[in-house]
């Protein structure tokens, strides 16, 4: 090999080796500063997606807290309608009375008391009733009490043939009074 095709050969292996210090001068920083994009990216996404969660869940009990509010302060909710839970006593009361005249029975006996709170703001009133009333009423005056509002949810029932047209009816049963409805 003469001098002159030793520098040839020399000058590419310099300008090979010059080309590829230049390409890993400019690849290497690039690898790294991809690599920790990535990593902020995906820390990026995981904060992303913990905040989606986080709204997603806000919004589900926002719109629960919304419907009970709604539910609360419409009519057909079914609460005894009263300021206190003394006075909803008296409101269960003249409800029941209500029915039982709309259906021709007589009343032998009636309790209220105040039961547990649900929800922390919904007050259960224990009713325990003795009636007697037409035996023909019978299905009509369990429906009027526990289908309108205030609702009755009758949890105990006995009913006794007194004579061919009267029947005795002893019940237990709760209604419901919302000590707050919200705004």
């Amino acid at each position: 090999m003469t001098a002159t095709g030793r520098s040839t050969a020399a000058a590419l292996m310099l300008l090979c080796a010059l080309v590829l210090a230049l390409v890993v001068a400019l690849a290497v920083p690039a690898f790294l500063s991809w690599t920790k994009d990535g990593r902020s990216i995906r820390a990026d996404r995981a904060r992303i997606a913990s905040i989606e969660a986080s709204q997603t869940t806000f919004i589900r009990v926002k719109h629960a807290t919304d419907g009970w509010e709604l539910f609360a302060r419409s009519p057909a909710a079914g609460f005894l309608d009263a300021t206190s839970l003394d006075e909803a006593v008296a409101v269960a009361r003249t409800h029941v009375e209500t029915v039982l005249a709309r259906h021709g029975g007589e009343l032998s006996g009636i309790g209220f008391e105040p039961g547990e709170t649900r929800r922390a703001q919904v007050e259960t009133v224990r009713m325990d009733l003795a009636v007697t009333l037409p035996k023909a009423a019978l299905a009509a005056f369990l429906a009027d009490l526990e289908d309108t509002p205030p609702y009755t949810l009758v949890t105990a029932f006995r009913a006794t043939e007194e004579d061919e047209a009267r029947m005795a009816l002893v019940l237990g049963g709760r209604m419901q009074w919302l000590a707050e409805a919200g705004p």
